[in-house]
């Protein structure tokens, strides 16, 4: 018996799940803060939508232990402020996909970017409070860590609410 059979791969999404959906921008003018809408391609798994990366697979992917273990606790973060990790899709296809929930909204670069976007004190201290939560949280978790933390990865969803 294999030493991999003990885990459950509750992260891996059969290719056959997945229908991508080609995006589009949000209505609204530049610097409206109700409307402001990033441009995406996502994945459909379900009724779940995703984003997500995808890379050309040139081989058969085996994890580890190890890798499987770290999979699996991404899977089970769950926290208001950071993307959930839906999972990968591999092996079925040339292509290897890495999924996340949906953030619709903007990132934080594209606020910042935007000279019409206004915004206060108060509101950049939710900001830095949100982003310290969801930091924070995955420090003291499993996971211990962000990995890739920046403005364009720091995303701001319908409730204005910061995720990671």
């Amino acid at each position: 018996r294999r030493r991999n059979s003990m885990y459950r791969l509750t992260w891996r999404v059969p290719f056959a799940s997945i229908k991508l959906i080609e995006g589009s921008k949000g209505g609204g003018a530049r610097g409206d803060r109700g409307n402001k809408k990033r441009t995406i391609t996502y994945a459909l798994i379900g009724n779940t939508k995703a984003e997500f990366l995808s890379l050309v697979q040139v081989r058969k992917i085996r994890f580890n232990e190890e890798d499987m273990r770290f999979l699996g606790n991404l899977k089970k973060i769950s926290h208001d402020n950071l993307a959930a990790f839906i999972g990968l899709a591999f092996n079925d296809t040339k292509t290897f996909y890495i999924m996340t929930a949906l953030v619709e909204r903007a990132s934080l670069e594209d606020f910042i970017n935007d000279a019409d976007f206004r915004m206060d004190e108060t509101f950049k201290s939710a900001f830095m409070r949100d982003i310290c939560r969801g930091v924070t949280y995955l420090h003291k978790s499993a996971v211990g860590y962000h990995g890739m933390l920046n403005l364009q990865t720091c995303l701001i969803d319908s409730n204005w609410v910061r995720t990671l």
